[in-house]
């Protein structure tokens, strides 16, 4: 797992692999048809079947893919499959270096199997502290310095000798101060220096050799080490430490423009022993970090720039075919070298390429890196950051990272209005009003639009004011103003199709059709869904096709066909979950489940909204997750009449109030009042109801309208209120 999964040496990859998955040897042919249908027994996707078949250096017939996603979610689902049936244990020594990568992939491994049984040990040195330390199972040793007899030992066994002068061991113990490595390395020092020697099988040790010839830290001694090297080594080994912990010797060569034959034999020297480990042909590492660290700081600023740009240039020449994969390193590398136009856009390629991969959260953390950067120079590119801070909103929006995107927005519009960019300006109130929106803050959103909307008008321009008309009706058909939100997009719709805009026609006949079915209006919401699946059609992308099914699974909830939007939503998951798109499975598949719920199908809702409720928890959808808990909690109550499944549904009550979310309010509401009648509590049910015919009057929710008023009919009739399909 370390270190980044798309750099990791192959030889690395498949000895993990091994280990998790039992391999001894390889038989390719039969270790793909045994491991095929062993993986798919563990529940893998294809797409991840391909990705550790491919790391497993196997011939695969399923769907490749270039990013290392599916083998981390790949590994994922087998160390949870896995540790349902048995102890699984993890080791990883010196773990302050893990990357980034590797620390997520076990903090997703600790937080995600909550039923299986893993222990996962590691080793790392203060002040580091692990970012899953606040697990309950969480123990942590602290080892002391070494006694004066484990010193004793240690300098015994690393010299090959039984008996040790007493002045030699005295002088080891009181240098060391209990550190193992200090032991070691200045043992190897006297040696080195001739402070140590064997003479008729006995050490001889020489403390006036030892005083002169022996530096008298840690430090020194690496740094003593280093400093007999050659000039040429010492120069390969600092362009190896700015390179990183663990390096390519190629990588080395091509930045410091040598041979890659000549680089790989003296970093293989007898004389690097002690300072670098072979890993593999090309893949080396430092002994240790402070010899890292000791190499960087005899390093100056300017040879520490030209070095990193020489590294960055090397990984473009080397892997031209892998600029994505790596973008990462190379926007550091381009950063320390202050080429920062360079670094942007590398990290413009990385939110790229994790957009690809449905990893939203981790692409909007890149283009946020990506601005800070522009920020830093002088006289930074404002167009191009504000293109930055457009696509930043539009992947917080569709990742539900709706405060984020709101706070996001602000610092743009800041920087647009100092500006004086109107057109940014109107564009990032349309952003931020949307945002609002989206979050139930619909009134502080509809301010943000009429000012966007002001703006809009100074400027004549037709694709600004449709994206106004859209998010207006947003908020409008939020508010229960059908009539006006129509209006709104009919306007917009115009305007996309004056343009030969389809993809703009697409988001206009998409909100239009739902809100048809929100009026109760069905054929004109069915219509309209078919102009929406023909420009689909025309798109034809896994996203597009699952957001045209959970619209048809909407327009059916609307239509009371639970039927219909159990078989829509289904689709849409299956579809969502082989390209990856965790919001749209997770989506769907709470969908599905209250259509399930409201079959009276108990069984099959609890294993959909389960599936949705770990999905959303492990992606941190916490709305979407709240809502599950709602469903799960209210089937706890009804089903096994458990208190704590109550206690859950108040839970997610009390989220939703403090956000404001008034969908899930109503709908929370009305379940609690279905389980308080049960109870016997009928004041405290119907006061319930009361306050959800309210809230879906003011904000025209037609359908729980109509089932609060049933569910008062049959409260004063003393029937037990029902979910109506």
């Amino acid at each position: 797992l370390t270190p980044q999964m798309r750099d990791v040496p192959l030889s690395a990859i498949q000895e993990m692999l091994r280990a998790v998955l039992g391999v001894d040897e390889f038989d390719p042919e039969a270790l793909l048809r045994d491991r095929t249908t062993r993986l798919r027994e563990l529940g893998l996707l294809s797409v991840e079947q391909a990705a550790v078949a491919a790391a497993l250096g196997l011939k695969s017939t399923g769907r490749q893919s270039s990013s290392h996603r599916p083998l981390r979610a790949a590994l994922l689902r087998i160390i949870r499959k896995l540790a349902e049936d048995r102890l699984t244990i993890f080791a990883w020594d010196g773990a302050e270096h893990m990357d980034t990568d590797s620390q997520g992939i076990v903090d997703d491994m600790l937080r995600a199997v909550s039923q299986g049984r893993v222990a996962v040990f590691l080793s790392y040195r203060p002040p580091h502290r692990p970012r899953w330390a606040d697990l309950p199972n969480f123990q942590e040793i602290k080892l002391d310095p070494l006694t004066d007899d484990d010193i004793a030992r240690l300098t015994a066994t690393r010299l090959g000798a039984d008996e040790i002068p007493f002045e030699l061991l005295r002088e080891v113990t009181t240098k060391s101060g209990g550190n193992p490595l200090f032991v070691e390395e200045y043992l190897k020092a006297l040696q080195d220096s001739g402070a140590i020697r064997f003479e008729d099988g006995q050490v001889r040790f020489n403390a006036a050799v030892a005083d002169v010839e022996v530096p008298k830290t840690l430090r020194g001694i690496v740094a003593s080490r280093i400093a007999r090297l050659g000039p040429g080594a010492r120069y390969l080994l600092q362009i190896a430490a700015l390179a990183g912990e663990r390096f390519n010797s190629d990588i080395v060569a091509a930045a410091a423009q040598e041979e890659a034959r000549t680089v790989a034999d003296a970093l293989n020297a007898d004389d690097m022993q002690g300072i670098v480990v072979r890993l593999g042909p090309q893949e080396h590492m430092f002994a240790h970090a402070l010899v890292q660290q000791v190499l960087v700081e005899g390093i100056t600023l300017q040879a520490r720039r030209e070095i990193h740009s020489a590294i960055a240039e090397a990984i473009t020449g080397l892997y031209p075919e892998r600029i994505d994969a790596m973008a990462e390193r190379l926007a550091r590398h381009h950063l320390e070298a202050g080429e920062h136009d360079a670094a942007v856009d590398c990290l413009v390629r990385v939110a790229r390429r994790l957009e690809r991969e449905s990893a939203l959260g981790e692409a909007i953390a890149a283009l946020q890196r990506a601005i800070e950067v522009l920020s830093t120079v002088a006289t930074p590119d404002r167009e191009r950051m504000f293109q930055i801070y457009e696509e930043t909103a539009e992947l917080c929006f569709r990742n539900r990272d709706l405060e984020l995107g709101a706070k996001v927005m602000d610092r743009a519009l800041k920087a647009a209005e100092s500006q004086k960019a109107d057109k940014y300006v109107a564009r990032f109130c349309v952003w931020r009003g949307r945002m609002l929106v989206s979050a139930s803050r619909i009134e502080e959103g509809r301010r943000w639009l009429d000012q966007a909307q002001h703006v809009a008008r100074g400027l004549t321009d037709r694709e600004l004011s449709r994206d106004v008309f859209i998010a207006k009706a947003d908020a409008d058909a939020r508010s229960g103003e059908f009539e006006k939100a129509v209006g709104s997009l009919r306007e917009a719709l115009e305007l996309a199709r004056g343009a030969h805009d389809r993809q703009a026609e697409l988001r206009c006949l998409m909100p239009l059709s739902l809100t048809y079915a929100r009026m109760a209006d069905h054929g004109s919401a069915m219509r309209t869904l078919e102009q929406v699946r023909e420009l689909g059609h025309e798109r034809g992308d896994a996203l597009t096709a699952a957001q045209i099914l959970r619209l048809e699974s909407q327009i059916y909830y609307h239509a009371r066909d639970s039927e219909g939007v159990a078989r829509a939503a289904a689709k849409a998951v299956e579809i969502a979950r082989e390209a990856s798109l965790h919001y749209e499975t997770a989506l769907n598949a709470h969908n599905m489940g209250e259509a399930f719920l409201r079959m009276g199908d108990y069984r099959r809702a609890f294993a959909a909204l389960r599936s949705s409720y770990e999905i959303a928890s492990e992606h941190g959808y916490t709305r979407l997750q709240m809502s599950n808990m709602r469903l799960l909690g209210f089937i706890d109550a009804t089903r096994f009449g458990s208190a704590e499944g109550r206690s859950r549904l108040v839970q997610a009550i009390d989220y939703a109030v403090q956000h404001e979310y008034v969908w899930d309010l109503i709908q929370g509401k009305h379940l609690l009042s279905i389980i308080d009648q049960a109870r016997g509590e009928l004041d405290a049910a119907r006061g319930t109801l009361r306050e959800v015919l309210n809230l879906a009057l003011q904000h025209g929710h037609r359908k729980y309208i109509e089932d609060t008023e049933q569910a008062l009919r049959q409260l004063d009739a003393n029937v037990p209120i029902t979910l109506v399909r």
